[in-house]
């Protein structure tokens, strides 16, 4: 989910119990598997385990609403188009090694846009405390409990930065008017069960490689940084970012379908991928020839009938 422009999701303290907030409330149904989370100003990275293809898309879609109308009542509108259109990339990870190396992807992105030297000094929203907390079980969760923050409470901000004092002072006054309460559960192990990964032993080697992935990719950054003369933000800094929502982005040059390691399976699946698309085309044009005996291909999400005919009261 990447937003239309702009920063709105700052690492400051009110910012990080307001979307801690909203994502355990959409969770307080199970609706998806969470495995790991980082949010960037601009967008986050969320790794799921599906269990239903209506309760994921569920999922996403509370999210981006609430996040939306937690920006519009900190920026004073009554309008906001937040996200990008047909923005949301919900990416399949087909093999044991791509979910690897997406998790550390995930967790280097504050290194790799040199905000931070590493992921422990990000002060924004991330699972990586929950990744490193978790014991070498299948089953093994970390939770958190986080207040929920309706966007009533939710005041305009006096300043797009503020300070220091305003920021625990917001935040302390958000968390004092909420009446209610939602865990925030992550499950950094569960998703190896469908790879045949079971015993402890096998659990913690897939979690060092993905540390030692993410560790070369914060340390290629460093090393960037070293020969560019770059320093990064810092923490500090970074939970003192104005929310901006009027900074101008470049649109997508691409869009990813699936990610898998192995090239010859990656062009199947995509095009697999880009059969199925045509296969929904055909259903809803023979929809809007008024045949509503296809077979939408399964997993598709199918839209609300088209209109097939006009009622004119004269």
């Amino acid at each position: 989910m990447r937003t239309t422009r702009g920063l709105p999701f700052v690492a400051t303290a009110y910012m990080q119990q307001i979307i801690k907030g909203i994502i355990a409330r959409v969770q307080r149904d199970e609706k998806v598997v969470l495995i790991a989370l980082v949010f960037m100003a601009n967008h986050p990275h969320i790794l799921v385990e599906a269990l239903d293809k209506d309760q994921c898309r569920r999922f996403y879609g509370e999210v981006q609403k609430q996040l939306t109308e937690a920006i519009k009542r900190l920026t004073g509108r009554r309008y906001l188009n937040l996200w990008r259109p047909n923005g949301t990339s919900v990416v399949p990870c087909k093999d044991i090694t791509s979910i690897q190396r997406r998790i550390a992807y995930a967790f280097a992105n504050p290194a790799r846009a040199n905000l931070v030297d590493s992921i422990e000094r990000y002060p924004g929203v991330s699972s990586f405390s929950a990744f490193m907390a978790a014991p070498a079980t299948l089953d093994a969760s970390v939770t958190e409990s986080c207040p929920w923050i309706q966007a009533p409470m939710i005041m305009k901000l006096p300043n797009r930065s503020v300070t220091e004092q305003q920021d625990r002072a917001l935040t302390r006054w958000m968390r004092e008017k909420s009446v209610e309460s939602h865990e925030l559960t992550f499950y950094p192990n569960r998703w190896m069960a469908r790879f045949g990964v079971t015993t402890p032993e096998g659990i913690k080697a897939m979690n060092e490689e993905i540390l030692q992935q993410l560790r070369d990719s914060e340390e290629e950054a460093r090393t960037k940084r070293a020969k560019n003369g770059w320093k990064t933000m810092g923490a500090q800094r970074l939970a003192r970012q104005p929310l901006d929502i009027e900074l101008y982005e470049p649109p997508l040059s691409r869009r990813i379908f699936v990610y898998c390691v192995d090239r010859t399976e990656r062009i199947a699946l995509i095009a697999a991928f880009r059969e199925f698309c045509q296969r929904c085309r055909e259903c809803y044009e023979a929809w809007k020839q008024g045949d509503f005996s296809v077979e939408w291909p399964p997993g598709a999400y199918q839209p609300a009938p088209p209109v097939t005919v006009n009622w004119l009261v004269t």
